[in-house]
């Protein structure tokens, strides 16, 4: 069974991941549907009352982000979701972390090699590809590698 959550937990954030890096924009049908599937896999591994506080700490802390204009709201619901699927909040929230600063790294030096600031300003990093890599990475480290 846990070989089959993988694999759906792999398309769906390379969904998720895709439609970011065009659009720079989560969209909310695929955060709702997202959800039971996150629900179902939280109850499977025995951590959906750690998960739900996760999901609360997580939408409370990003709402402020959100607000104060430092992290998108589909952002906010994307990484609340993965949370769902954890007991350690921390240490998804330090994968997610390190993947997103790699993300970054990335593509200041890709447009800084291409001399283009402006579409680096404008556009911005797609940081639904860090929390759906980073979420997913977790989840092997978790529940394959039991690290």
């Amino acid at each position: 069974m846990n070989i089959v959550m993988m694999a759906g937990l792999l398309a769906l954030s390379a969904i998720i991941s895709v439609d970011d890096i065009k659009n720079r924009r989560i969209k909310n049908t695929l955060v709702v549907a997202l959800f039971p599937i996150f629900i179902g896999i939280s109850i499977y591994n025995q951590v959906l009352g750690a998960g739900i506080i996760n999901l609360l700490i997580v939408l409370i802390v990003g709402s402020v982000l959100f607000f104060l204009g430092t992290m998108g709201a589909g952002d906010v619901k994307l990484m609340a979701l993965y949370g769902i699927l954890f007991e350690n909040l921390m240490s998804l929230l330090l994968v997610i972390s390190v993947v997103g600063g790699l993300l970054t790294a990335s593509y200041i030096l890709y447009y800084v090699s291409k001399k283009d600031y402006a579409t680096l300003k404008t556009r911005g990093i797609p940081y639904g590809v860090a929390i759906s890599v980073g979420g997913f990475i977790s989840y092997l480290f978790v529940y394959v590698y039991h690290i």
